[in-house]
Order: C-alpha cells, then structure tokens, then sequence
C-alpha cells in the first residue's frame, strides 16, 4: 500500500497514513505466480485474498518462504492454500503507538485497516516505523546495539530449500550469503516473492540472492542507517566492523530501538509523576485533615455556586447533614433579612477583588436566624480561571450577645435596670 510522506506522531490516527489507494487484493483461486507478480508491480509486501466483498485471509513475502520451489507442482498451487488466516484488522481510528504495540506482541508486520466496516488500506511494520515520528529515539541508540550478530550465514552454494527452511525455522526474514569472492550478498523474504512471480527453476541461494550487499558501520545511530535504507529504498542492510560484516540490521530492529527508547523515557516520566503525585496527595491529605478539624464552617462549590463539600463544623451550625448540603445554593441559608442588593454587592465584590468578608444573618435547619462571620474567597486555576469559591464562617451568636449586654451595662444600672 503506498502511504504518504507526511511524518506523524504515535498518537495519529492509522488511518491518516494511508494514502487512499485501494487494497491490494486476490480471489482465494488466484495462483501464487499470479499473486507475486501482483504484489510486485504493485511494491506492496502483502495482498489481501478477499471472497464476495469480504478479506478471508492475508499472503505476505514471510508466506512466501513456505512454497516448496524445489516441487513443480507448486505452480498449480493457488493463494488460498498458503494465505494466513484470519486477517488481523484494526480501526483507522487506532493510533500509531497502539499498532506498534500489536506488531511487537502478536509478532506479525501487517494489519488491515477497516474504516465503517470497509478494508481501508494495509499497514506494515515499515509504515509504522517511516511514519511514528521516530528522529529523537532512533538518535539514542546505535547500530551495534541491535545487530544480529548470530545472523544466518550461508556459502552462495547452499541449495535454495534449506535456506528457506532455515529461515522458516528461525523467523529470520534475511539471510547473508558469503560468496566466492569474499564479498557478501543478502537474500530476503521480498527476494523470494521475486522468484515466485518469476515461476523459473532455481538454483543454489548465491544464484538469486541480492549480490552487492549495502552495509552501514556499527557506530552509527539508528537515525543514520533508517535514513540510509530510506535513501536506498532497503528495509535491510548490512552492519559492518572494522571493515568485516557482522550482522544484518532491519526496519524491525529500528521499531525495536525506538520501542526500548521510547518505554526507557516513559518509566523516568511515570516515575516523575508518581512522585509528583506522592506528594499532592500527602499535602491533599493534610488539607482534608485541616478541613475536618477546623471549628469553622466550610463550604466548598464550583465556579457556579454549586455545593460540593461541606465540613463537621458546618453541619453542627446549620443542622443540615452533609448529603443535604452536596448538589444545593448556598442560599438554601439565607435568613431573610437582606435584600437582592445585599447580595448584589457581595458578588460584585467577588468577581472584582476575588475575596469578600463580612457579617450576615443565615437560617438554621431548624428555622432559628443567627448571625456568622463570612469569608468568601473566589479560587483560581493558572490561567486566571475562577475554579471554585471556599467560604469560611463562625457563628457570633455569643460575641453578638456580649456585645448587647456590654451596650446595656454601659446606659442602664445593673440594680434598677
């Protein structure tokens, strides 16, 4: 499937990379010349085998290792004796980090994309690694990190069906072949596709494998060698040291790098957070600790006034229990004795200082009218936002009483009254 050259995050959608090409496709009878000779002229590394409008299985070049070249019955085979099935599909909503991750634990490299029940595209493991945003983790790690230096080997005269085998044996989707000439060449899975829509008789693997093999050195960064196969149009290379061949490196090495990367930098981030919210949370716990011991009442709403929480002192002074307060006004308190205006003024006051204080007459549960002290402060987020509002009162009924007697002894004797 061709995809387009815009670079995305992980969290982009599957299905913004995918080009809008239709799906490369067969019916179950097509035979496997055909179907190579379709998957190659069309530079795709898997076809869709698709029966009545619906996908019955998927062929890639990894499938292709398991036709039996050395037969020439194999000719008469057709795709549905070798497809895999079923085909493993994923939403076009899916992020780029989540099929990653189905690529890595399902170990498979390609996924049908569905859109509304529809086959959209096909996304391989090499989509997933052009397309991730992949600069600043491929820049972290080097070559030599991830090379395959038990890589399979094989004199260029090793016949074709045990290198298949071998490779079939190991999941290894590339092999070097050493030639005669001390040179090197490679022989991979999209090779074998080659050979199967070719249909001619072959011989030992140096007679088909890829010659001139391209190396890159084992110092340099993953960043290097995934723009080094890009330029060349590769998905492997060779990893040379000190001028010798070591190993291969592949596309999936480089999602393997970026996924180690990738989780290295988040278990430091997680690990931040946590202790981040350690200590919010302990600092939470002793605000809940002051707030359920203070002697003043509390009430706690949103943005629009709404209760959210109330503490002991508050339910002691008003008589309402807790769960009748949660989800009502605070003006399920007022007395009575203020007007509209009263209130108008505390608002104003509010939304231009943040803060108002005051003394105001409130009704308890039980209809007594008695006077508190109020704080009301307007609570902000960073960017200036009022949040909730917190208002702290105290009953000054008895300071209220003091003060009446005080005014009475000072105008009135205590003997004659």
């Amino acid at each position: 499937m061709a995809l387009t050259n815009q670079t995305s995050s992980a969290d982009q959608p599957v299905g913004e990379i995918l080009s809008g090409d239709p799906v490369v496709q067969c019916a179950p009878q097509t035979s496997l010349k055909d179907a190579a000779a379709l998957m190659r002229a069309r530079q795709c590394s898997s076809i869709i085998v698709i029966e009545s409008g619906q996908p019955l299985g998927i062929w890639t070049e990894r499938d292709a290792l398991k036709i039996p070249l050395g037969n020439p019955a194999w000719r008469d085979q057709i795709i549905a004796d070798y497809m895999s099935a079923p085909v493993r599909t994923v939403d076009s909503t899916t992020p780029l980090s989540e099929v990653s991750y189905c690529f890595r634990a399902e170990r498979i490299r390609h996924l049908l994309v569905m859109e509304n029940n529809h086959p959209k595209g096909v996304v391989s493991l090499t989509d997933v690694v052009i397309h991730q945003g992949v600069e600043h983790y491929l820049h972290l790690r080097t070559v030599g990190s991830l090379v395959h230096r038990d890589m399979l080997r094989f004199a260029e005269n090793t016949p074709l069906s045990h290198v298949l085998e071998r490779m079939v044996e190991t999941g290894q989707e590339a092999v070097l072949v050493e030639l005669d000439d001390g040179g090197h060449g490679i022989f991979t899975e999209r090779d074998m596709v080659r050979l199967i829509a070719e249909g001619a008789e072959h011989g030992p693997i140096g007679t088909v494998a890829t010659r001139s093999l391209l190396t890159v050195d084992v110092d340099k960064n993953l960043y290097e060698a995934h723009r080094f196969m890009r330029r060349h149009r590769i998905r492997h290379c060779g990893v040379s040291e000190a001028g010798r061949v070591v190993g291969i490196i592949g596309f999936l090495d480089l999602l393997t790098g970026i996924e180690l990367a990738y989780i290295k930098e988040l278990r430091s981030a997680l690990d931040e957070r946590d202790t981040a919210l350690t200590t919010s949370q302990q600092n939470l716990q002793l605000a809940e600790k002051v707030i359920e011991a203070s002697s003043e009442g509390i009430i706690i709403t949103d943005a629009h006034g709404t209760i959210q929480r109330v503490n002991p002192a508050f339910c002691k002074v008003t008589g309402y229990h807790k769960e009748e307060a949660i989800g009502n006004n605070p003006s399920m308190l007022q007395s009575g004795r203020h007007d509209a205006d009263f209130y108008k003024r505390i608002w104003s006051t509010l939304q231009r200082e943040g803060k108002w204080r005051g003394e105001i007459w409130n009704r308890r549960k039980n209809g007594e009218i008695y006077p508190e002290l109020l704080t009301i402060t307007a609570i902000k987020d960073d960017l200036g936002e009022v949040r909730h509002y917190a208002a702290l009162f105290v009953d000054i009924t008895e300071l209220k009483e003091n003060e009446r007697q005080i005014r009475h002894l000072a105008y009135h004797d205590p003997l004659t009254n």
